[in-house]
């Protein structure tokens, strides 16, 4: 009861201390913020930094909680995708099912696939599960898109960076993990927590929300426009930090 009160407290004084800092702000997609894991633990904090991808999670130096449900998400949400992506990204909300978005060359064509979780895989292993199904959309695209995405998705990446000593306080959001596979560099990747709209990361998020769409109606040429015409707005303005 005691360890309550304090987390309690800290909420309490770190929802007034942050927003003086001028870093507060609410979101978040730490996994053990979810409900399904308990009330005592249904709105614990986590922190969101700057402006830019922050190092992926992995499996050696991961959370606890998550060691089992990292390994699994990847079993579930890569069934059938490459493992040199020109571009992907893995999205973790925090109360809907997971999914990612995966843009793969297969020979001189580019493709672009959806798959999303059924059920949350989260809350599915939090009550004893052991798997869910996926739903799968996959869709052509040209050269000119796949090359406007890989580009702004590797600016984005070759600029991860650990965060600073003072960083906005976050709750429940959505975990985004970008990666993608270069020529003498391997997979590389970053993640970032909900961010604020009117950053670059958020210009970043905004890019994958219309990815989604583009599955769904692969024929929307005003989506196929705008994702080009955004995704080199946005690696102008990266390349100019």
């Amino acid at each position: 009861m005691r360890c309550r009160w304090l987390r309690f407290l800290f909420w309490i004084v770190s929802g007034w201390l942050y927003p003086v800092l001028g870093q507060a702000q609410a979101s978040n997609h730490e996994k053990p913020g979810k409900a399904t894991v308990g009330a005592a633990e249904a709105s614990w904090p986590s922190f969101q930094s700057d402006d830019h991808l922050q190092p992926s999670i992995g499996y050696l130096v991961g959370p606890a909680y998550a060691a089992g449900y990292y390994p699994k998400l990847r079993e579930v949400l890569y069934v059938g995708l490459s493992d040199s992506p020109t571009a992907r990204v893995v999205v973790q909300p925090s109360f809907a099912p997971e999914y990612v978005v995966s843009l793969d060359q297969q020979a001189a064509a580019y493709y672009l696939t959806y798959q999303v979780c059924q059920t949350s895989l989260w809350n599915t292993l939090a009550h004893k599960g052991t798997s869910v199904a996926i739903t799968t959309k996959k869709v052509a695209v040209s050269p000119a898109l796949a090359t406007a995405i890989a580009q702004v998705f590797n600016v984005a990446i070759a600029q991860t960076k650990y965060p600073g000593p003072i960083r906005r306080l976050v709750f429940d959001g959505t975990r985004f993990t970008f990666s993608t596979f270069q020529p003498g560099l391997g997979l590389q990747g970053g993640d970032t927590y909900s961010p604020p709209v009117g950053t670059h990361m958020g210009a970043l998020v905004a890019l994958v929300e219309q990815l989604r769409q583009l599955v769904v109606m692969p024929n929307d040429q005003a989506v196929v426009t705008d994702l080009v015409q955004g995704a080199e707005r946005l690696t102008t303005e990266l390349k100019k930090r």
